[in-house]
This record gives C-alpha cells, sequence and structure tokens, in this order.
C-alpha cells in the first residue's frame, strides 16, 4: 500500500520478543545498509549463536547483497539448527541457483516447497530451474503458478514472458511483459526481453525504445547490446 513507515513499525512490534532485523528495506541496493545489516545480525548470533532464523536472515542479506558464496555458509548453518524451515531451504536453492549449481538447487527447492507449498518465491525459482534446464512448458507453469499466488508478482510475469518468447509465443510473452512493467516500472530486464519480441514481430521504433530504456537501467545486460545492434540494423 506504500506506508513503508507503517510497515516498519508493524514489524518491529511482531519481532519485539527476537530477532528485529528480519529483513532489509534496500531498494537502492546501498551496500551500507546491508553491512549495517549484517552487523546487527552478527551482533544477535554473538548472544544467541543457535538462533537459525538469525543465520538465515543474515544469509538472506548477504543473497541480496550479491554474495551467494557467504549467503549458502549462513543458510546451510540454519538448516543445521533446524531442518524443518521452510524458508532457509528455498533462499539456499536461491543461491545455488545463481552460483550455478543447478543440480543441488533443484533438491533445495523441491524440499522447501514440501514444507511450504505456500511460498511463491520458491515456486519462480524452481520455475527459472526448469528454464535453465531446458523445460520451458514446465517453467512457464510454475510461473503461472506464482501469479496465480501473487498477482503482483512482477518477476514470475516477467519470467513467463521470457519463456514464451523463447517457444515463438510472442503475442502472450508481450502480454506478460507489459504486466510486469505496469507493475515494476523499472524492471531492466523485462525491457530487454521486450524489445527482443518486438524486434521479431518487425516493430523496430518500440524495440530500439525498450533496448535503450533496458541499458539505461541496468548497463550489464550484455545481450541487449546485441539486439539493439541488430535492431539498429533493420532500421538503416
Amino acid at each position: 500500500l506504500g506506508d513503508v513507515r507503517g510497515a516498519l513499525r508493524e514489524l518491529l512490534h511482531a519481532h519485539a520478543d527476537g530477532p528485529r532485523y528480519g529483513w532489509v528495506y534496500n531498494p537502492r541496493q546501498d551496500p551500507k545498509i546491508f553491512e549495517a545489516a549484517v552487523t546487527e545480525l552478527s551482533g544477535l548470533l554473538r548472544r544467541a549463536p543457535k538462533e537459525p532464523w538469525a543465520y538465515a536472515w543474515r544469509g538472506w542479506t548477504y543473497l541480496q547483497w550479491q554474495q551467494p558464496e557467504r549467503a549458502l555458509e549462513d543458510f546451510e548453518h540454519a538448516l543445521r539448527l533446524a531442518p524443518g524451515l521452510s524458508w532457509p531451504w528455498a533462499w539456499k536453492g536461491r543461491a545455488l541457483l545463481i552460483l550455478g549449481r543447478l543440480e543441488q538447487a533443484s533438491p533445495a527447492l523441491a524440499r522447501a516447497l514440501r514444507l511450504d507449498a505456500s511460498y511463491s518465491p520458491a515456486v519462480g525459482w524452481r520455475a527459472e530451474a526448469r528454464r535453465l534446464k531446458g523445460d520451458l512448458k514446465g517453467a512457464k507453469r510454475d510461473f503461472a503458478l506464482a501469479v496465480k499466488m501473487d498477482h503482483r508478482a512482477a518477476w514470475a510475469l516477467a519470467g513467463r514472458g521470457e519463456c514464451e518468447l523463447r517457444t515463438g509465443d510472442w503475442e502472450a510473452s508481450e502480454s506478460n511483459l507489459d504486466r510486469a512493467l505496469r507493475i515494476c516500472p523499472d524492471y531492466a530486464e523485462a525491457y530487454a526481453w521486450r524489445a527482443e519480441v518486438r524486434r521479431l514481430s518487425g516493430r523496430l521504433r518500440g524495440a530500439l525504445e525498450d533496448a535503450d530504456r533496458a541499458l539505461r537501467l541496468k548497463p550489464g545486460l550484455v545481450m541487449t547490446y546485441i539486439t539493439r545492434s541488430l535492431i539498429k540494423n533493420g532500421l538503416v
């Protein structure tokens, strides 16, 4: 609803008798904020070294901070202490996906969903694992399930759109990418995928606008430079 201060007050109340640093609100990905959260959680672990959720949340912070190896260490520690926790299994699966350890990621995500079938991010990460294995049909099915569980899940809509792009269903792909961008207008990858859809369907001006927007938002999208070159060649 946009009431971030109210949400923070409620979270502080909810965690009054336990860890108060369960998540980090850091939309600009400021390293100082991640560092402060890790410091707080590390202090908690010195006082309570057998608190599995403190390891799990510190791992999640490392994962957001783009340090998947350190995140994985914390998730494994949390799960040694409490193997029945569902979210750390899902987060471990996510870390393994980022590290390219696909064969280990899939069982971790399956374990997470056996423990809590309602956790939509785990469904989305399972979709990503299936996509990486080449199972586009299964990936689309999982992304659709994630959207059904959370209709505001822009990442799931975009993921489904990218799968549909790969299978040649350009109309469905663009529809899902449009929905993702209405929810999250700064989603660079969604612009990049829509640029490719529009290029393939011959709408080169719109494709160029999307490619330019994607690269302004995230200059590291290497394949989008190739897409933009192909678009420019087509406009000559």
